[in-house]
């Protein structure tokens, strides 16, 4: 992690914010990048800053939260939430995306960053800009982005949103009272990024893609996230227990992996398919909960999940490593 300073704007200088970032390139977006985009001037940077700020205020005026000590994403001092910062930023990425512009390129989204910040929560962007370049990795703050970027895609540039974005409200209001991660948290162990996986096709037995994370060192708790993950089939292996299994490419070499996953990460799961594949998923859990058997999927669900590596289980021909899905995007 580079190291960082942020001070207040100058007098008279609205955007300039004074990040200075030094060492090398910072994870999701903050970075040295180069671009050929248009450059903006200080006040299309403030129009676009006030425009996303607005959006979210909206947001934040719904998430009904009183007497803050520091602010809404700060109920008590020293507690941050952030996967509601986390959502901020993805919106704002997202919103820069839908122009033309990116959030990596320093001379835009770091200013337009730090006055939706200034704007939100007025007297407290310079610690929250921090709080972005300490905590970029933990995995609240990262599943806020990605639910922040999708809901600025789904309700803002679709031209015809079956809703409202809520997230930010949401995220608000569920916060009340959990604090920053800290250095012994569970959500401060660093997410791995993994390219897509593919549905299982050929019938050559394939290691097991958890055994060789295990191997690899992977830390237990530490989540893997697949932002592209599509589901053809869902296995059910006994009463509130399911899985899937994906093909994922290391190294050149192709590994099998079972994903499982309970009734509660199924319903998150379902809330993203079609009505026929509902109809047809639920219609025969609630003829036969248990019975192990494949459901094949009428429309496959696309998503984005995270997982961690579960705990060896006896298959029938040798031991595997599930990864169990906790998060479904």
């Amino acid at each position: 992690m580079r190291k960082s300073q942020v001070s207040k704007s100058r007098p008279g200088d609205p955007l300039a914010t004074n990040f200075k970032l030094t060492g090398g390139d910072m994870r999701f977006g903050f970075g040295n990048k180069k671009t050929d985009k248009k450059v903006l001037n200080d006040e299309e940077k403030l129009r676009i800053a006030h425009s996303i700020a607005r959006m979210l205020a909206l947001q934040m005026a719904c998430a009904f939260v009183e007497n803050p000590e520091v602010s809404p994403v700060e109920i008590k001092r020293g507690q941050i939430n952030g996967k509601a910062l986390g959502y901020l930023y993805g919106f704002v990425d997202a919103a820069l995306r839908n122009q033309g512009h990116d959030i990596a390129d320093v001379p835009i989204g770091i200013p337009i960053l730090y006055q939706v910040l200034r704007e939100l929560f007025p007297d407290h962007e310079c610690s929250y800009m921090e709080f972005f370049v300490s905590h970029d990795r933990d995995r609240t703050v990262v599943m806020g982005m990605m639910e922040g970027g999708q809901q600025f895609i789904d309700y803002i540039a679709n031209p015809n949103p079956k809703g409202s974005p809520m997230g930010f409200a949401r995220f608000i209001h569920d916060g009340r009272g959990e604090c920053e991660p800290n250095k012994n948290s569970e959500d401060s162990v660093p997410i791995a990024i993994q390219n897509d996986v593919k549905s299982v096709q050929s019938t050559t037995r394939l290691p097991d893609l958890g055994k060789h994370l295990a191997l690899k060192g992977q830390p237990q708790k530490q989540m893997v996230i697949y932002p592209s993950f599509t589901i053809t089939e869902i296995a059910v292996v006994g009463l509130g227990c399911y899985c899937t299994t994906k093909v994922q490419e290391i190294e050149g070499v192709s590994y099998c992996g079972t994903f499982n996953f309970g009734d509660d990460v199924l319903g998150r799961i379902m809330a993203k398919a079609t009505r026929r594949t509902k109809d047809v998923v639920i219609g025969s859990l609630t003829q036969d909960p248990e019975s192990v058997r494949q459901i094949r999927l009428p429309h496959p669900i696309n998503i984005g999940i995270g997982a961690v590596l579960g705990n060896p289980q006896q298959g029938i021909e040798e031991t595997f490593i599930p990864l169990v899905i906790t998060d479904v995007f």
